[in-house]
Order: C-alpha cells, then structure tokens, then sequence
C-alpha cells in the first residue's frame, strides 16, 4: 500500500512537472535559455556529473565560446541524505597562462545555482567547484572545452564528463567498457529529493550461501529471574522506591526488605495487649520457679518438675521479647523516612540484568509465593531459528549466521567474530511447524534485540564467493525478471536486466548486466520505475 500511494504521488508529480518531450524545463530552476535552446535539435548541452565524499554535483550548460557568457545550472545534492544542498558555491576556471576566473553561484531554490560563465581563451580549462557548507570546505572537479566561435560549438559532441568515482577508479576497467543500447529514464533532481532516493558506487563483495529461515529473539538460560516473595508481609524499600520497570539492578543488590505479616491484627492496641500478655506470663513463670526451686532443694518435688518451670520461664521470656520487637518493629513503621533494612527479610537480585516487570509498591503488603520483580538479562541473549526438518542436515558446530528484523532494517552478523556462539541444535521436530531449533548465544550489550522479537534470518550453508554487490533494495522485479538502475549522469539512468546469485545480509549478487556501470540506484528504484513509465528520453538525455 505504501509503495502504491508513493506510486500515485509521483505520477500527478511526473504530470505536473511535464513541459517537454521528458518533462523537463529549467524555468523552473529560476532561469530561460530562451526558445532556441529548447528546441532540441539547434543547442547540445553539456552534462557533468561529480562526487566527493559529501556531495554530487550535477551541472549542465551549453558548449562554451571563447569570450561569450554562457549560463549554467549547478544541482547540488548532500549525499548524507540525499537532499538538496544549501552552501556557498564558486566555480573557479583555470589554464596554463591564462588568469583564473572565478565565479559565484547564485542559488534560485534549495539545491539548484545558477551563474553566468565567460572564459576569453579557447581550448582546455580545468573546473573546480569550491564548496562551503556548515563551516567545512569542499571541492568537486572537471575539465570543460572552450571553442574557438559559435560554429565550432554548434558541431560539438553531445555529453560531458562521465561519473566520476575517484575513490574507486579501478571500477570502469574491472567491469569493462562495454557499450550497449539500454533503456534510459529520466529522474530529475527535483523528483528525487522529494522521495527517499540514494545511488551509490558499484561495489565487490562476498557472499555465503544461506538457508533463509524464520527465527526469535529470546532470554539466554538463566538470563531470567522470577522473584517471589518468601512469606507474607510488607515490602519495604531499600531506598527511596523498591526496584521499579526499566532500572538496571545488578547481582547481589538489595532491591527491597521484606517485613514478615504479624500474626495478630495490626493495629497498636491489639500489639500493647499481645505484650502485656507475654509480660504477665513471663512474671507467672518466674514466681512458679522460686516456688519449685526450695521444693526441690527439699526433695518435696523432682528434677522434671525444675526443669519444667525453668522451661517455662524460658519460653516466656521469648514470647515477651518477641511481642515486644512487634510492638516497636509497628511503631517503627508508622514514622517514614526509615528503611527498615534491619528489620525483615533482605530482597536481593540473584542476576544482572533490567527490571522488566515490577508489582510491588512501597509499603504494600504481598502474599507469600506472590511475583515481585521479573529481572532479564539483555546483554546476551538467543537468537532461536527455525530449521524445517528437511534442511537440518545443514546445521552443524561453528556455524555463522545472519539475520535483520525489518526487510529494509540493518543486517546483524552471528559469528564468533562478532561474538556468537552456537549454543545448541534441537534433537526434537515441532509437530506444529516440523522445524528443529538452532540456536546462538549472541551479543546484546547496546539492548537494541528486544525479547520476542521475530527476524528473519540466513543460516550460512558454505563457503563465501565474490561477486559484484548491489542492496537488495537495489534490485526490482518486474514480469520474472530481476532490474537494477545504473547511473548515467546526475538525472538519467540505465535500466538494466540482470541476472542475480547468492542473497547475504541484505545484499545481492550480480552476475551479469551491469557492464560499464560504476554507480547503481540504491534507493528509491520504484519510484524511478514509475518515471520511466511515464517519460521517454531524448537523444541526449536532457532538453532544455
């Protein structure tokens, strides 16, 4: 649905922006060449697309005459976010024994500049743009021709400076100069900055062939911790509140205390009574034994019967200090601000880990065996796939792995490098799926892998191949077969068929049809399928 409605968007866009044979016209860049240069057969544009590592440069202007102004229209992309670039922008020409001439660019909208150019010599000139842009400086370069008079610029050839890649220029040899009639498609910079749009440089890469399986993120054994409480009471803060959802607890710490209910109603006067009670029965005991003891002394009554008075007063005395460390333990707890650390039962964190559930409150009372805290440890936790049963012979020890949570989301690595292990492969099949689980301990300490969450993963099966890598996001389908957009210049593209191998975190193998290409669409290749089906390109690639 959202692809459709970007869809829609885009073709009133392509409708709305239509002014020529592929919906183009600079009068909406903030400038006219005038009705000549629109017509497509009596003016050649010159086109130059370049990069650095900040931004692309897309620049087009008629062939240039010695002494003669010529305007120009610079688009300038931030490659950061591929939007358009708002900066400071001079163009400065220079050529053995000629004076530099420098030239300020004039932005007409975001992205777009525009400046008039004249150069007083013919022959070569060297281009560089010089680039200001929240306080850092840049630089972008070309050559151009300057011609002799209008008549030598009118026969010049049609084209400009091809992309290019300075910091990957083996790339052109390696995949070969080969040229080849393909369908192009226009997509102007105004259009590609209202989508999410990307190109990127044509790279080498390896690829592990991988079974691709469904799988979820889950708790390590011992990674939970249920705590209940021991007996009934009150729970009393170790600090300002007991352990609360969210906090970071480590083993060992005192999360809160709790306080054994009393056996009598609590409430002062019924604790006063239970003490008085236990006092009164402790003086009983005491006047029972100075009876006995004589008596015994006398030989009147026997050892049993000191013994048992003795007891007596024993088991009273313990009675009495007992209800008397109720009574204060309750007044104690009416006064807030204490602790009462030394007054129950300690709630320790038997594991490190983050307070995923909490139900307890300051003071309230609990039943014995009741939840108190649910405590997970998130720094390690499994990634359980689910192997079909009829491709579990593929699992085996020091195997690596793969898998990401949204299909455009970032690709995690699982293998020993990266700090996984293969923890276990299940010995019984799910009568419900017919999978057996395999499962890695991975790394989590950032907590980014939630529990429960669903992935979908690759379990490699073999050894890596390399190949040409695009994004997967790179490649579309279209009626069986596989197109990748390769980059002509800053607003023309290549549609090409391809054929395609192994699939490994989130990128494809290319194993044909990109020859001559050195940047590909990486994002944003629906939309461009769109402007191909509504626009057709002219010879040139570009009218103005």
């Amino acid at each position: 649905m959202g692809k459709l409605t970007l869809c829609l968007g885009l073709a009133v866009a392509l409708a709305a922006c239509s002014h020529g044979p592929h919906g183009h016209s600079h009068n909406e860049h903030g400038h006219d060449h005038g009705a000549a240069e629109h017509d497509h057969h009596a003016v050649v544009i010159k086109q130059h697309t370049l990069y650095n590592d900040h931004h692309e440069a897309f620049i087009e202007h008629p062939p240039l005459v010695a002494d003669a102004a010529s305007d120009w229209v610079v688009h300038l992309t931030r490659l950061s976010d591929w939007q358009p670039a708002k900066v400071g922008l001079a163009l400065q020409f220079t050529r053995n024994g000629a004076a530099p001439v420098k030239v300020t660019a004039a932005a007409t909208e975001p992205g777009i500049y525009t400046a008039a150019v004249r150069l007083p010599n013919a022959g070569p000139w060297r281009l560089v743009f010089q680039i200001n842009a929240d306080g850092m400086t840049g630089t972008l370069s070309t050559d151009v021709q300057v011609y002799e008079d209008a008549e030598q610029a009118a026969n010049a050839p049609a084209g400009g400076t091809p992309l290019n890649q300075p910091w990957f220029s083996p790339l052109a040899q390696a995949v070969g100069a080969v040229t080849e009639k393909h369908e192009e498609v226009v997509f102007l910079k105004q259009q590609q900055w209202l989508v999410p749009f990307r190109t990127a440089p044509l790279t080498r890469g390896r690829f592990r062939p991988s079974l691709t399986v469904f799988g979820e993120i889950g708790a390590r054994a011992g990674g939970v911790a249920v705590m209940h409480a021991p007996v009934a009471g009150r729970v009393m803060p170790a600090a300002s509140l007991p352990a609360y959802f969210g906090q970071r607890v480590t083993k060992g710490q005192r999360l809160a205390t709790l306080v054994p209910r009393f056996e009598a109603a609590e409430d002062p006067a019924s604790l006063s009574l239970a003490l008085q009670q236990a006092e009164l029965a402790q003086g009983f005991a005491q006047k029972e034994l100075k009876r006995v003891s004589p008596l015994v002394a006398q030989g009147m009554l026997s050892q049993e019967d000191l013994q048992r008075a003795e007891l007596a007063v024993a088991t009273t005395q313990a009675e009495r200090k007992a209800a008397q460390q109720r009574f204060d333990q309750f007044a104690r707890f009416q006064q807030s601000g204490d602790s009462h650390e030394d007054e129950g039962i300690p709630l320790i964190a038997p594991i490190d880990g983050v307070v995923q559930a909490s139900h307890v409150v300051a003071g309230g009372l609990v039943n014995e065996d009741e939840d108190l805290w649910r405590i997970v440890d998130l720094a390690r936790v499994w990634l359980q796939l689910a192997v079909p049963e009829h491709q579990i012979h593929l699992a085996r020890a020091g195997q690596a792995a793969w898998f990401r949570i949204a299909e455009d989301g970032p690709v995690y690595e699982v293998s020993p490098a990266q700090g996984a292990r293969l923890v276990a492969i299940g010995g019984e099949v799910s009568p419900q799926t017919r999978t057996v689980p395999v499962v890695f301990e991975i790394d989590n300490r950032d907590g980014s892998l939630k529990l429960g969450m669903h992935v979908q993963a690759g379990l490699v099966t073999g050894p890596a191949e390399s190949g040409w890598s695009v994004p997967e996001q790179a490649v579309i389908e279209e009626m069986g077969a596989y197109v990748v957009y390769g980059q002509v210049n800053g607003e023309t593209f290549s549609r090409r068929v391809v054929r395609t191998g192994l699939r490994d975190s989130g990128r494809v193998q290319v194993l044909e049809g990109l020859n001559g290409v050195t940047r590909v669409v990486t994002e944003g290749a629906y939309p461009l399928r769109l402007a191909g089906s509504e626009t057709a390109v002219p010879d040139h690639g570009h009218v103005h």
